[in-house]
Order: C-alpha cells, then sequence, then structure tokens
C-alpha cells in the first residue's frame, strides 16, 4: 500500500553538502504529499541542545518545512532507529555529506542500506528534485520482478512522471534465448505503459569470456544512459536473508556516478 503521506528522513551533519540536500528539496513538487524530518546525530547527549537549536535554525534560514530531530550515539544506528520511530518511507542521504569523499560508497552509507528496512536514496552528485526526469532499472527478466517494478512506477510517479529506461544484461545466450529475453521485456514495458507511465527497455548481450561482469555494464549503461536515478535492488527477491547484499549490487553501489535508490528484499512494499 502507499503511504497517504510519504516520510523522508534526511540525515545531515551542517556540511556544505549537507546544505546542499537542503537546498535540493526546496523546489521540489510532487503529485505525492511527503513530510520531511531532519536528523542530526551528535556523539554525546550533552550536545543535543546545541545541535537541535543550530539545526533549527538551519531549517528555517533554507526555508524548508521540515521537522527537526537530534539523536546521541552511533550514527547509523540512530538514523536507522529514527526511521523506525517516525515510520519513514525513505531515508535520504548526500554520500559526501555524510562521510568523507572516496571512490567508493563508504563504510557508513552501506550499512545504512544493508540494514534499513525501506528504500535509501543516495545523492553521489549535486541533484534538485525538479531535474529527475529518467529512472533506470536494471531487469533480470528471468527472475521475480514484481517488487523493483512496483517500486519503479511508485518513484516514476513521484518525480513529476519520469520515464523508466529498463535494462538487462545477458550472457551467451543463444539466439533463440535472445529472442525469447525480448519478447519477456517487451510484455514488461507494455504492461508499464499501460499504467500511463512512459518506457523503454533494451537488453545488452554480452560475452563472459570477455571478462565483463554484470556489475561494470550496468554502470556504464547507466553513465551513458545519463539517468538521474538507477532503481537497484540489492538482492534478488527471493533472497530474504537480513543485512546482506550480493557482490554486484555492492559493486554497483559503489561504481556507479548516478544517484542510486537502494531497495533491499527485506524493504516493506510500498
Amino acid at each position: 500500500m502507499i503511504n497517504s503521506e510519504y516520510n523522508i528522513l534526511l540525515p545531515i551533519n551542517f556540511s556544505a553538502s549537507s546544505q546542499k540536500l537542503i537546498e535540493a528539496m526546496l523546489s521540489f513538487k510532487s503529485e505525492v504529499n511527503y513530510k520531511v524530518v531532519a536528523i542530526v546525530v551528535v556523539k554525546e547527549k550533552s550536545e543535543e541542545e546545541n545541535a537541535l537549536i543550530r539545526l533549527n535554525s538551519l531549517l528555517k534560514e533554507k526555508g524548508l518545512d521540515a521537522k527537526g530531530v537530534v539523536r546521541s550515539g552511533d550514527i547509523a544506528t540512530e538514523i536507522l532507529a529514527y526511521s523506525k520511530i517516525m515510520d519513514a518511507s525513505m531515508i535520504l542521504i548526500n554520500k559526501a555529506g555524510l562521510e568523507s569523499k572516496t571512490d567508493t560508497i563508504g563504510k557508513l552509507t552501506i550499512e545504512i542500506v544493508k540494514k534499513s528496512l525501506i528504500p535509501v536514496l543516495v545523492l553521489k552528485n549535486d541533484l534538485h528534485f525538479s531535474e529527475v526526469s529518467s529512472i533506470l532499472l536494471p531487469l533480470d527478466i528471468n527472475r521475480e520482478n514484481k517488487k523493483k517494478i512496483t517500486n519503479a512506477l511508485f518513484y516514476a510517479k513521484f518525480f513529476h512522471n519520469s520515464i523508466i529506461r529498463i535494462v538487462s544484461v545477458v550472457f551467451d545466450t543463444s539466439d533463440y534465448e535472445m529472442n525469447r529475453q525480448v519478447y519477456q521485456l517487451q510484455h514488461i514495458v507494455n504492461f508499464i505503459e499501460k499504467t500511463g507511465c512512459e518506457c523503454t527497455g533494451e537488453i545488452m548481450r554480452c560475452s563472459s569470456e570477455y571478462g565483463d561482469s554484470l556489475g561494470k555494464i550496468v554502470c556504464d549503461y547507466a553513465e551513458k544512459s545519463e539517468a538521474e536515478i538507477v532503481l537497484l535492488l540489492t538482492d534478488h527477491e527471493e533472497n530474504k536473508k537480513l543485512h546482506d547484499i550480493n557482490t554486484e549490487s555492492e559493486y554497483m553501489l559503489g561504481k556507479l556516478s548516478n544517484n542510486i535508490i537502494s531497495i533491499t528484499p527485506w524493504n516493506r512494499a510500498i
């Protein structure tokens, strides 16, 4: 079920990147009603009062209509705990504002992605939400994709009726199997279009003898597609093992330069 109100948890730490994250939301309008809660996590309880004053002052200065919350303790633990308390629908992270800049996604963000019971949107570049026009959806069309497609339809609506771009990667397949995959992909595209969303689909036919991997191919394709967001299910839907993601997903989380909506198999359905 879609929540009557979509609750977004926004972790910030007063860095320049965190302020850009606030600014990214200011011009955003959506058909979906949403509410924002900004959270700051400090080390000691004695720091909470001053941090809350500073947070509320920042939100007022920027003009963002959001509730300010301050918690003390471990950053990932407190963010995840408060997401449950407020019944959050999404955690919105600016990677650069949450931890130091590296060529990977970082341990803190990975921990939140792995343990979150709700989708996590990881911003890897400065993006105003009003600029989102396309969502890239990597699919293995031989597996169960109901959850991915359901979420893609929701976020396409959430982000101004964005186009959904499906990419499927197949290795070492025969012509017969390739034709079957094309038929299945077209069926999925037609299904999405019947809901009123614009959709395209493409199959990347690859050979394992060249040393390519699923993660590398998707990252290269995402870069060329210029999609503002990649919707990534961090493991197959039939895998219900908590706090674990497959190696290909971890590679993509680290290497994708696009922004990512990460959905784990145990995330509650929209």
